[in-house]
């Protein structure tokens, strides 16, 4: 009964540990997206005078 209680507890703790790397890189590509947009508009901006 103890086992199957800790390989439940185990379980647990990897699926928030994958949840919460998986948000992490989400949150990572979007704020470097975020970034690149910004930088490709500045580029824009001195190439064309916006």
């Amino acid at each position: 009964m103890n086992d199957e209680i800790q390989k439940d507890s185990d379980l647990a703790d990897l699926e928030t540990a994958a949840a919460a790397v998986g948000v992490t890189v989400i949150v990572f590509f979007v704020v470097y997206w975020g970034a690149q947009i910004q930088s490709t508009y500045e580029l824009l901006s001195m190439a064309y005078g916006w």
